[in-house]
């Protein structure tokens, strides 16, 4: 994203409105929703779509990107980090690239990586994955993982919009979908856009699938409520959700046509998480340890074990786990002052991953970290088996400049992972 400071900014006032510590900028007519924030020294910044609600947070530190919880993207995962990287830029705060004790693996991505950032990543085999997200001007960015490399593959961005991608699922390499403002559709040739009730102001910012025939796409309707749809083979349907006031969703995983999960937090600050259970979607009770908790992922192998993870408060990693009866905050590493967790996948009740400001792996007794500080923040992860998993998020190399972050799992150690050129 080479973008000079005030084009950011003007394009930023475009899609989301601007604010200083605790002001709240009108909605916008783009619609990109959103209620992100990031910290500066002696104070923070927050930028406001069509969320009414607005908070001021406590000023913490800023030591590089981990102190600015650039990845904090409360209503949606492609709106955080787009207000970050912009905020990385505009505001002119430290980079991502100088941790130093980064994840094994190639020292920089390369200059094929394309500008922008990925806010998620989903994988049917070692043979295939998709990562989306989106760049500076409001544009989607699709990649593909073929086994051998990642590339580029053009992807519908509808004029008038912010087309940016917040979440993607695939069920084998001819059925995939990724949403955002709008939904996309692969058929094995090509990505197309497929007609939606998504609100003009509202978003969705992930999506699950048990099959060709059953989908789940989870946001927000950009006047603080939640926002479900569902594709049955044949359209996109919304389907009736509870939204306590200043509600939104930012994760959402299914196993079958009657278990599906949906998390998000609620405008008092609490975590919330929401039940399919064949027949509607109900609330239920969740750990909340303070009075500002989000929720942000989710992940579920069986009707008797699921994941969800996020943040507590000022940049505390929180994570909770469902165990057939009743959701339970679990414990897990919070190395630094400041943390919180973006993404989390699972493969086993033995094996899972929640990526953030760091990455840390479940291995049936415990939540360990894996690795050091990520070479950037880490918004989706996806995996397969123990020794194949991906993490996505951004890097800024240089001021100006915010570059797509791919990290793979082997099995033994996280790798960076460059990019073949575009098709």
């Amino acid at each position: 994203m080479r973008h000079a400071a005030g084009a950011i900014a003007v394009f930023l006032a475009m899609t989301m409105g601007f604010g200083g510590c605790g002001t709240r900028p009108a909605p916008q007519p783009h619609g990109v929703l959103s209620h992100v924030r990031g910290v500066l020294p002696g104070g923070s910044w927050e930028a406001h779509g069509a969320l009414p609600r607005a908070e001021r947070v406590s000023p913490v530190p800023v030591a590089g990107w981990e102190g600015m919880d650039p990845v904090n993207r409360n209503m949606t995962r492609f709106v955080g980090a787009l207000a970050a990287a912009i905020a990385l830029t505009t505001l002119g705060l430290p980079g991502a690239g100088a941790a130093s004790n980064a994840p094994t693996g190639p020292p920089g991505l390369g200059a094929s990586v394309p500008d922008g950032f990925l806010n998620a990543v989903a994988a049917t085999s070692a043979a295939n994955a998709w990562a989306v997200g989106g760049n500076g001007a409001g544009k989607n960015l699709i990649l593909h993982w073929n086994g051998t490399a990642w590339t580029r593959v053009p992807s519908p961005n509808p004029a008038g919009r912010s087309s940016v991608l917040g979440g993607v699922t695939a069920t084998s390499a001819t059925n995939a979908w990724a949403v955002g403002s709008v939904i996309l559709h692969w058929n094995g040739t090509a990505w197309k856009r497929v007609a939606s009730p998504v609100p003009a102001q509202g978003g969705l910012s992930s999506v699950a699938a048990t099959s060709a025939r059953d989908v789940w796409a989870a946001g927000g309707n950009g006047a603080g409520k939640t926002l479900i749809l569902h594709w049955n083979g044949r359209a996109w349907t919304r389907v009736p959700s509870p939204s306590p006031p200043g509600s939104v969703l930012s994760g959402v995983a299914a196993t079958s046509a009657t278990n599906a999960w949906a998390v998000g937090y609620t405008g008092a600050g609490k975590t919330l998480i929401l039940h399919w259970n064949g027949r509607a979607w109900k609330r239920v009770p969740s750990p909340s340890p303070v009075p500002s908790d989000f929720l942000f992922g989710v992940a579920a192998t069986s009707a008797g074990n699921a994941w969800a993870v996020g943040q507590i408060h000022i940049f505390k990693t929180l994570i909770l786990r469902w165990n057939g009866r009743a959701w339970k905050q679990v414990p897990n590493p919070n190395p630094r002052p400041e943390n919180a967790l973006q993404g989390v996948a699972a493969t086993s009740a033995r094996n899972a991953w929640a990526v953030g400001s760091l990455i840390v792996r479940w291995n049936g007794r415990a939540w360990k970290q894996v690795g050091g500080v990520p070479p950037g923040p880490l918004l989706g992860v996806a995996a397969t088996s123990v020794s194949n998993a991906w993490a996505v998020g951004f890097t800024q190399p240089s001021h100006d400049v915010v570059k797509v972050l791919i990290l793979h799992w082997n099995g033994t150690v996280w790798k960076t992972v460059t990019m073949s050129p575009a098709r």
